[in-house]
């Protein structure tokens, strides 16, 4: 990598201008199924065009619901894709949310690219292709949209680094994600729609001048568990060469199944006699269907087997390269959400160590108390509430986030994936994502779940007024290494630090570079070597992915629990 001081040079840039609508630029092209017209950004003196909610597959709609996709059949005329559409069906919370504009027909992705790629396409300059990054967003397979254009614009990333951004919708919760083998239901639509999306982009993005041999998925939360998923399903094999992993993997699928789901969802929606057909067709998404959380399954196809063995028989391609990493203490964000009584972010309860005891025998189990407090509370002052509250929460993100994720790295290299690289973000940007973050005094200079979202997609280039110059620092650098890796499959030297690959053979075997605007180049080991003499992590019951605003809160009120 080039002196980090080019990094700076952007700190006097930022103060000059960020985006503006270009006019009258309407880029057309011929796909295979059909002509499309986008629109232009001009970015910090970029051309970037935009092509917004293009669809990738027929409607999932009467007899396509339920099912795996099918890809668009060509349309006549010229489709314009110049607006953000529509996000997948999800519940509704308010404040969350409900922006979103939801529909079934929410098949669609997005492209951006910058006129220079486009025009060189045009020209027929074939060794210019740029790599391509294709992005799949979190939101726990019940949440989310590639459509939230406040988080997700490929804008910056494609205007900074000329490379094609794609970012794609899949369906989400019971339309997505139930498993009714008895109903023709195959489970996995959300993820059988994703590997659509990737066959979209092997067909179609050199038409906007990417390249379909260096295409790399990325994703965060649910969005990194779909890519492990891509990883060790046979399906996705050959669609893309390159894989970030942002917070989560795929494995420990039991942690996440709620016993009887499909029983309970069908009873809920008055399925009363085995015509489920009947019934799922009348079935209006959220109709008394709240409380249930949908999830991937090992349903014989897509996952044939668990992530885990998936791995161990040597079922991935050993010619991918992995980048993966976790955010600091993932489980503050999480529990935040969680019950905002209980973890208020101006008065949260103050915590004991009989508290955190009773909280935990709540998340994972009564007979994992133990287990949990001796490796979370053992060394902490009986007074110290802050880091009571907090040890709380790094157990809960090491168990259901950051411990799977750096587990799958391990798993990969043992068992023939060479080309594995760590890292860990422990700077805590000045706006996350949600608000309720950026107000919880307890969580101050703690970076947490989704943190790495603002600096991935530049939004300190582009919302001047949020952040200060090291988030800059740390955006400009997280780009560049997740575009470097798209280009090259390796991530760049930081500084004077070479970024080594996991080896299970070196002294040191779990390298991971830490990515703070005042560390730079500096190598920790200590969270996944935590993480790889504890896994995998015992198991009582299945994690609730539920709001329990209150909950934990009422403590006192369950002496016998303390």
């Amino acid at each position: 990598m080039k002196s980090t001081s080019i990094i700076f040079l952007f700190l006097f840039i930022l103060q000059l201008s960020h985006q503006t609508t270009s006019e009258d630029v309407e880029p057309e092209l011929t796909l295979s199924s059909g002509s499309i017209r986008g629109t232009s950004v001009d970015f910090r003196g970029v051309k970037v065009y935009q092509f917004l909610g293009i669809p990738f597959a027929e409607p999932p709609l009467n007899e396509l619901r339920f099912q795996k996709p099918v890809p668009k059949k060509p349309w006549n005329g010229v489709l314009s894709v110049n607006k953000w559409g529509s996000a997948c069906m999800q519940p509704v919370f308010p404040g969350f949310n409900t922006e979103l504009h939801l529909s079934e027909d929410c098949l669609i992705l997005n492209v951006f690219t910058t006129d220079a790629a486009f025009q060189d396409k045009q020209n027929g300059k074939k060794n210019s292709l740029r790599p391509v990054m294709v992005w799949i967003h979190g939101g726990g397979f019940n949440f989310g949209s590639a459509n939230t254009a406040s988080q997700y614009d490929g804008t910056p990333i494609t205007g900074l680094k000329d490379v094609i951004i794609v970012s794609i919708n899949y369906r989400l919760s019971s339309l997505g994600f139930l498993h009714l083998p008895e109903a023709g239901v195959p489970g996995n639509m959300g993820l059988w729609d994703q590997q659509l999306a990737l066959k979209w982009v092997k067909d179609n993005i050199e038409h906007f001048g990417g390249d379909p041999n260096r295409v790399t998925i990325f994703g965060e939360s649910a969005g990194s568990m779909s890519v492990s998923a891509h990883i060790v399903s046979p399906h996705s094999k050959g669609l893309f060469k390159n894989a970030i992993i942002q917070s989560g993997s795929i494995y420990d699928l039991k942690r996440w199944a709620q016993p009887e789901l499909a029983k309970n969802f069908l009873n809920k929606i008055g399925c009363e006699s085995n015509d489920y057909k009947l019934c799922l067709s009348n079935y209006q998404f959220g109709q008394a269907s709240e409380g249930l959380t949908f999830w991937p399954t090992v349903d014989g196809e897509f996952l044939p087997h668990h992530p885990e063995e998936l791995v161990a028989n040597h079922g991935v391609d050993p010619n991918i390269n992995v980048l993966l990493g976790t955010v600091g203490n993932e489980g503050a964000f999480e529990l935040l959400l969680k019950d905002l009584v209980t973890f208020h972010p101006l008065n949260p309860v103050n915590l004991t160590i009989p508290h955190a005891k009773y909280i935990i025998g709540k998340l994972f189990g009564k007979k994992l108390i133990d287990f949990y407090s001796e490796r979370y509370l053992a060394s902490l002052s009986a007074d110290d509430s802050d880091a009571i509250r907090l040890a709380v929460a790094q157990a809960l993100g090491d168990t259901i986030l950051a411990c799977p994720t750096y587990a799958l790295g391990r798993d990969l290299i043992a068992n023939g994936v060479p080309n594995v690289y760590g890292y860990v973000q422990t700077q805590k940007p000045s706006q996350a994502v949600l608000l309720v973050s950026n107000q919880a005094k307890w969580m101050a200079n703690v970076a947490s779940h989704a943190d790495d979202i603002p600096m991935v997609f530049g939004h300190p280039f582009t919302k001047l007024d949020k952040f200060n110059n090291e988030d800059v620092v740390l955006s400009f650098l997280m780009i560049d290494i997740w575009t470097k890796f798209a280009r090259d499959g390796k991530p760049p030297q930081i500084s004077h630090r070479e970024w080594l690959p996991w080896n299970l053979s070196d002294s040191t075997p779990y390298p991971s570079m830490v990515l703070n605007s005042n560390k730079i180049g500096l190598i920790e080991t200590k969270s996944v070597e935590f993480c790889i003499k504890n896994w995998p992590f015992p198991l009582d019951k299945p994690y609730n992915m539920d709001f329990e605003t209150g909950v934990y809160a009422k403590m006192e009120e369950d002496h016998d629990e303390l």
